[in-house]
């Protein structure tokens, strides 16, 4: 990959390619998938058009269609695969979602999808096109976004209170040692470098320093680099 080709990936789409993509700030809404005592009565966001509690913030955000022509502009040949199969042949649906490889330019990068509650074909959908999104930040595709969300920018929450900011920052926090284990289990050269991480993932798990899902994750990943120490062992 050339440094024009990654100068490319990582432009920043124009204002009408980014929509707003609402994240409730209140546990107790969440786990009533509507509202709680507290915030009782839902309303028509005019940022995200969307019928939700007021205890919601925005995420700035870029659809599968516009990762797709970004790709294309850079590399009409890039292309995409699933980490794993099933008995049927069809990509790998697993631990809540789909892990894929992603090659742009001569680049493999991994990146992983989920239906984000939706079933049936809408769910394989979702998840296609939510791993395409994540295995392209990877090559900074839209990561503009992301870090206008951790400074603050224009993604604010509609209610701003003790309780809302508390978890915007724990997300932040989270989303930041998901992403330093992940990059310490690719660089992992040992078996026992990845045992040592395994172990320190589940600490971070039970103080709630990573969410069930990034826990899911590592412990995908942890396994997957596992089984690939194991296949260079008995081809050895």
């Amino acid at each position: 990959m050339t440094p024009e080709i990654a100068a490319k990936l990582r432009a920043p789409f124009p204002p009408e390619s980014v929509g707003k993509l609402p994240r409730i700030t209140c546990k107790d809404c969440r786990d009533r998938k509507g509202t709680c005592d507290k915030h009782k009565v839902r309303v028509k966001c005019r940022e995200c058009g969307n019928f939700i509690t007021t205890a919601h913030l925005h995420l700035d955000y870029v659809g599968h269609a516009e990762i797709t022509d970004r790709l294309l502009m850079v590399d009409p040949m890039w292309t995409w695969e699933p980490v794993a199969f099933s008995a049927d042949g069809l990509p790998a649906m697993g631990h809540g979602g789909l892990w894929i490889r992603l090659t742009v330019a001569g680049v493999t990068r991994l990146g992983f999808g989920h239906a984000d509650g939706k079933t049936g074909p809408d769910a394989v959908k979702e998840a296609i096109g939510d791993a395409l999104r994540n295995a392209a930040m990877r090559f900074g595709v839209g990561l503009d976004l992301w870090g206008a969300t951790y400074k603050g920018g224009e993604n604010t929450a509609h209610e701003e209170n003790d309780e809302q900011q508390e978890v915007t920052t724990q997300m932040i926090e989270q989303d930041a040692t998901y992403d330093l284990f992940n990059e310490e289990l690719t660089a992992a050269e040992t078996e026992a470098t990845i045992t040592e991480i395994g172990a320190r993932v589940r600490t971070a798990r039970a103080a709630d320093r990573i969410s069930p899902m990034q826990y899911e994750r590592l412990a995908r990943r942890a396994g997957e680099r596992l089984a690939n120490f194991a296949l260079l062992q008995v081809a050895a």
